[in-house]
């Protein structure tokens, strides 16, 4: 008996390709208290700090909106299944609480802020933006499965089973309450294709631990490779083509999905072959079309650029070990078969872009909008979503080149590099300084000296002028001094839970540029409030001078020529490193001089840990850890106010925002900002 459930178990789990990755070196502490909340079913998505998602959970409402339904059973909302696969889902439930004994379903349908459950409807009824306080994107993630590869790399630090045992319930357990077609997270392909990538990650990861001879384990294979087949056909019936979709990077996710989907079931998918092949081909084509020559991606927001890259070279990675190659130099040889030379040579440039984009607190700036998103979790768990250094680390191991690493990569960088290539060895950043670089498909300026990390935005809106991601950020300054942050931008609350918080995130007011009149610099558009926006800006790079101690840049936008003045606002930044001093010069040229200037608002959002020491009139002096910042306007006085500040999608933390309000008629400002060391404070 026990034979013959081998056997067949065995059968069903050779119909998987073997993938053998890496050690894994994570914090094992962190790793194992990170599973043991997924153990308990708590979840921490996007701010709501760590929730246990039960049906009938009570949340804590997101902005004043609540909607928590706490009579909500497993049983009653099992109603709302189609008819005709109620049975199945109750036998399905009974395997998961086999497979882990006293298992308490999750409500996969939930928002876990404002308590909104999306109802199981067929996912093209399905509908974000709708309901006030509700979030489509926290379920979207829940349903991605992420997780899972934590859970799974826990078990293979510590080999135990509740960490296993959990996957395949948690995977049985979602299969029940989400067939095909129905319910949230099926709602955007890029979210199928991801969950696809998971489970495969994570159940190769545990492969070698499944218990062929138990009947239960190989219930949930005959579950999951039927399943898998689902997600493949899916994928494939409802691709995001990048030419049609205001959200391109989505096509990445989609295309990762079918590949490493088609790769993976080949044995038991007659047209797994055609849609590889097709993937191959769309990718080839997807290299030019979303990045430009210059490596960064198209659509102009610095997480995207970071999420669409370790979609595209994880993604790699995984089929090149479908297919055996383990080693950097294998690698690239396999890789350079598939998109060329000439696209191999421009991944690297992608990965030397990011290395670009790296502040000196190893976080990358939130340029654009972002989501916090992640492809697959290999990372160690306790760095900042923001930190990409591993990422680095893996664009380094690939091409074997030092020169791609920024500063601060630490031994726990190269965990994820190491998961994915043999034979990586950590090695240190070159010592050269960073120097000043620009990016001209996307219009990022970044102005690097000794003492000196800034940003400036001065280019196209992105997405091929649908402007997708962008935000009103045209010659907004980020502002680093002495490796301390000062000037930051606003950047994402959230998307589709508020109408009203979107626009914030996205406004000028929120962004450390001029506003002028109260107006955008690009106004939104009628048909699509939530995202893209008109190109009234057609930004230009006026000046762009360099050297390893000082940098000159100046542009210019167009977007208040609508304005009765018909004005084009000019930007100015000089940096004198040994000087110690940043200069910036506001200019408004008038195209109608019989119309007057209009009210002029210069705005600076402080990074949480930088403080306003002290204010008088046109001279106000920041700190930051020992650093001070002197600012001197040439006109006005220096006001401040509150405001917020989103280190990372979903979390909102108190900020400071420091301006200058000019009366109508000024038609310039030049402020001069100086710094020195508090030695005793430092």
């Amino acid at each position: 008996m026990h034979d013959d459930c081998r056997k067949e178990n065995a059968a069903l789990l050779a119909l998987l390709p073997v993938v053998d990755f890496g050690s894994d070196r994570d914090n094992r502490t962190v790793l194992t208290e990170i599973g043991d909340h997924y153990v308990r079913h708590e979840f921490n998505l996007h701010g709501s700090g760590w929730i246990r998602l039960a049906y009938g959970t009570n949340t804590h409402g997101f902005e004043g909106h609540q909607f928590s339904n706490t009579g909500l059973t497993w049983k009653i909302a099992c109603q709302s299944l189609p008819l005709s696969f109620r049975e199945e889902s109750v036998r399905m439930m009974a395997l998961a609480d086999d497979l882990a004994p006293a298992y308490d379903p999750i409500d996969w349908h939930i928002e876990c802020k404002s308590g909104y459950r999306y109802p199981l409807d067929y996912f093209t009824d399905l509908h974000y933006g709708q309901i006030e306080g509700v979030d489509a994107k926290i379920p979207y993630d829940l349903s991605r499965c992420s997780h899972l590869v934590l859970l799974a790399r826990a078990w293979k630090v510590t080999g135990e089973e509740k960490y296993r045992r959990e996957i395949l319930a948690q995977i049985v357990d979602w299969l029940a309450m989400n067939p095909c077609g129905y319910g949230i997270g099926w709602h955007a392909n890029m979210n199928v294709a991801l969950r696809l990538v998971n489970w495969l990650t994570a159940v190769s990861l545990i492969r070698a631990g499944i218990h062929l001879e138990d009947p239960k384990e190989g219930a949930f294979l005959k579950l999951f490779i039927g399943s898998l087949l689902d997600h493949r056909r899916f994928i494939a019936a409802n691709l995001e083509f990048s030419d049609t979709n205001i959200h391109p990077n989505h096509y990445l996710g989609d295309l990762a999905g079918l590949l490493i989907g088609s790769r993976m079931i080949r044995e038991f998918d007659r047209e797994s072959d055609a849609w590889y092949r097709l993937a191959w081909r769309e990718y080839q084509l997807e290299f030019n079309r979303q990045f430009g020559p210059d490596g960064v991606h198209f659509e102009g927001a610095v997480n995207y650029h970071c999420f669409s890259l370790e979609m595209l070279v994880e993604t790699f990675l995984f089929a090149a070990k479908i297919d055996g190659c383990s080693t950097a130099e294998d690698v690239r040889a396999w890789l350079a078969s598939r998109i060329g030379e000439t696209n191999l040579r421009k991944l690297r440039q992608m990965f030397f872009a990011l290395k670009a984009f790296i502040q000196p607190d190893g976080l990358i700036p939130i340029i654009g909008d972002n989501d916090s998103a992640r492809f697959i979790l290999f990372d160690r768990c306790d760095h900042d979503i923001h930190d990409w250094r591993f990422l680095c680390c893996i664009g380094a191991a690939l091409f074997n080149d030092a020169s791609l690493l920024p500063a601060g990569i630490s031994l726990g960088h190269w965990n994820a590099a190491g998961i994915w290539l043999s034979g990586v060895h950590a090695v240190k950043p070159a010592e050269d300084p960073p120097a000043s670089v620009a990016f001209r498909s996307v219009g990022f300026y970044f102005l690097r000296t000794p003492d000196i990390y800034g940003f400036v935005t001065c280019g196209p809106i992105g997405t091929d002028g649908l402007g997708g991601h962008s935000h009103d950020d045209k010659l907004s300054l980020v502002l680093s001094v002495l490796n301390r942050p000062f000037f930051v931008d606003y950047g994402n609350y959230t998307y589709t839970a508020s109408l009203r918080l979107r626009q914030e995130t996205c406004s000028v007011v929120n962004h450390n540029t001029v506003s002028l009149a109260g107006e955008p610099q690009n106004r939104r558009l009628a048909n699509s409030p939530w995202w893209g926006c008109r190109e009234d800006t057609r930004c230009s790079c006026l000046l762009w001078e360099t050297s390893p101690a000082h940098v000159r840049f100046k542009g210019q936008h167009e977007g208040y020529r609508r304005l009765p003045a018909n004005i084009v606002h000019r930007r100015l930044v000089e940096i004198d490193d040994p000087g110690k001093q940043v200069r910036l010069v506001d200019e408004m040229i008038r195209g109608c001089s019989d119309q007057p200037y209009p009210m002029m608002t210069i705005s600076f959002l402080l990074h949480p840990e930088c403080c306003v020491e002290a204010v008088n009139g046109n001279r106000i002096t920041l700190a930051n850890a020992g650093i001070k910042l002197e600012l001197t306007t040439e006109n006005g006085q220096w006001l401040i106010e509150e405001s917020f500040y989103a280190p990372r999608y979903g979390v909102r933390l108190p900020a400071t925002r420091i301006m200058i309000r000019l009366s109508p008629g000024a038609a310039q400002n030049m402020i001069l900002a100086k710094w020195h060391v508090n030695h005793s404070q430092a």
